[in-house]
């Protein structure tokens, strides 16, 4: 994927992608929140701020097999 490859135009928006991850599983449909997570995720550059923000987003999880928790635990 081409925007994989251009971390430095990815990393300004990753703070911004956990800010607004939970609100977007709240108030999206299922089908768009699933897109939003997994094509947008800055995940992939496996950096140490990533893990963290992921686990601490998992960490504020209540229901353990709803789709957003699955998806953190990944």
């Amino acid at each position: 994927m081409a925007g994989r490859e251009q971390k430095d135009l990815i990393l300004p928006y990753s703070e911004k992608y956990y800010a607004i991850l939970k609100k977007v599983v709240d108030t999206r449909d299922r089908e768009f929140a699933e897109a939003f997570m997994n094509n947008l995720s800055p995940a992939f550059m496996a950096r140490e701020q990533d893990e963290s923000a992921f686990r601490e987003l998992l960490n504020r999880t209540t229901d353990d097999t709803h789709f957003f928790t699955i998806f953190l635990k990944k």
